[in-house]
């Protein structure tokens, strides 16, 4: 596990996929955009024009959706949802829980010595 999650971390190092015409626009950097020209050098995978997102890029699949430590989190939409985990799972606070519900989740987690990554 500790070896898949140093490729990853070696392979996030290495991405850097810059827009064709990522240096038209000064003031931002420019978001991957998919080499569409007829001439265009980089979609012909030219290998000194810039290289493109391919499927070896992505991490190995038992690390995928992996935090740091190498544990897969579960994803909480409410308190509720705490009672069916095991002790020191990692879990992840959906975006629609509210304040209120937030520290609910918080509380019980903390009773039942579960981890809230976010």
């Amino acid at each position: 596990m500790k070896r898949l999650l140093k490729i990853r971390k070696n392979l996030q190092q290495k991405r850097k996929f810059n827009s064709r015409v990522g240096h038209w626009t000064k003031c931002v950097d420019a978001p991957w955009r998919e080499p569409r020209g007829i001439h265009s050098k980089m979609r012909q995978n030219i290998r000194s024009k810039g290289r493109q997102p391919s499927p070896g890029y992505q991490s190995p699949i038992a690390v995928r959706g992996a935090i740091p430590d190498g544990t897969k989190p579960t994803f909480i939409y409410g308190h509720k949802d705490m009672a069916k985990l095991p002790k020191g799972s990692a879990v992840l606070l959906s975006s629609t829980i509210g304040k209120k519900g937030r520290e609910k989740v918080l509380a019980k987690a903390q009773e039942l010595s579960i981890r809230v990554v976010n």
